[in-house]
């Protein structure tokens, strides 16, 4: 587990906060995993937790987050994000958390709502990664996904597209 500080990429995007946290070194993250963030402009006593949505197969350096405002310390993220453009200290403890071995299956079914797509895109790019290099026994992935606003669906094509486009081994897309 790293306790480390670096930087964060905070954009509001149509009622999502979008943040990206360039870490001082490389650190591994498995899918399901979070982080407890602290970024001292934004909230100088509160820590939050967020689910990473990013994954790799290696250690990353930067990760993503895509974070539903509501009160309190997200609320601030928003208000933030449209006052700096410049990257702040963001410090955090991880990562935390226990990952589902998910290529023990040869399907999978995914559901989420709204903001809940940040949860799982870690699964799915892992899960599409690992169809690709013959890692895992998953055939087939369906991901039900229940929007109550598009603006959402807009936010996330930053996520979801490049794991999409990833999805091409064989011309036989694993997702439904």
């Amino acid at each position: 587990m790293g306790h480390t500080f670096g930087r964060a990429y905070i954009d509001h995007v149509t009622g999502t906060v979008q943040i990206s946290v360039k870490l001082s070194r490389p650190l591994k993250f498995e899918a399901g995993q979070y982080l407890l963030l602290w970024i001292p402009r934004v909230r100088l006593f509160e820590c939050h937790p967020f689910v990473v949505t990013s994954w790799a197969e290696a250690e990353q350096s930067i990760v993503d987050l895509f974070i539903k405002p509501r009160r309190g310390f997200t609320s601030s993220l928003v208000r933030y994000s449209h006052e700096h453009v410049v990257p702040r200290l963001a410090l955090f403890s991880g990562p935390h958390g226990v990952s589902v071995p998910v290529w023990d299956y040869e399907a999978v079914l995914m559901v989420a709502t709204d903001h809940g797509i940040s949860a799982q895109a870690p699964y799915l790019k892992k899960l599409v990664y690992g169809y690709n290099h013959c890692r895992g026994r998953t055939r087939q992935i369906h991901l039900v996904w229940q929007v109550t606003n598009l603006g959402i669906v807009h936010a996330a094509e930053s996520i979801l597209n490049p794991i999409l486009n990833d999805d091409t081994l064989d011309d036989g897309y694993v997702h439904k």
